[in-house]
């Protein structure tokens, strides 16, 4: 294959098969976009995806962007794969907080409930100061979160 962009104008029966499909995600994980929906609903290939480009979770089904276990490899390549993650984990504690100890700026994408919490956004800050500009209003003027 010339080029994973080829897998753009490649027949749905192509676009299914996993050793094209494989040696594709090998050379960018953005591949995802391409392969057959049954792929882009395989751990697998998605696993191998955002392990090259954690952006890459945007093109993961909707189950997988639901998937603890996936997210966290995606957002540890690159917070910003945190658009993609399901509402649900956004929400989740346990998640965001792995998020923002890889990175404090993931504040930008935790639930509302999560940024009005002083302890996680302080964590947060922590990790990287400037994670302040997204904790809640109600407390980003708090001088703790800074100190």
């Amino acid at each position: 294959m010339q080029g994973w962009q080829s897998l753009w104008y490649a027949s749905e029966e192509l676009k299914d098969d996993t050793d094209l499909a494989q040696s594709a995600i090998s050379q960018s994980g953005l591949a995802l976009q391409c392969v057959s929906e049954r792929l882009r609903n395989d751990p697998k290939f998605v696993y191998m995806a955002i392990q090259q480009n954690g952006l890459a979770l945007e093109y993961a089904s909707e189950q997988l962007c639901g998937d603890h276990d996936i997210c966290v490899i995606a957002v540890h390549h690159d917070r910003h794969a945190l658009k993609y993650v399901s509402q649900s984990l956004r929400a989740d504690r346990e998640f965001m907080l792995k998020a923002v100890n890889f990175d404090g700026l993931a504040l930008e994408y935790a639930a509302d409930h999560l940024k009005e919490d002083h302890a996680f956004a302080l964590q947060a800050v922590r990790q990287d100061w400037r994670a302040v500009d997204f904790a809640n209003e109600k407390i980003n003027g708090d001088s703790s979160l800074v100190a």
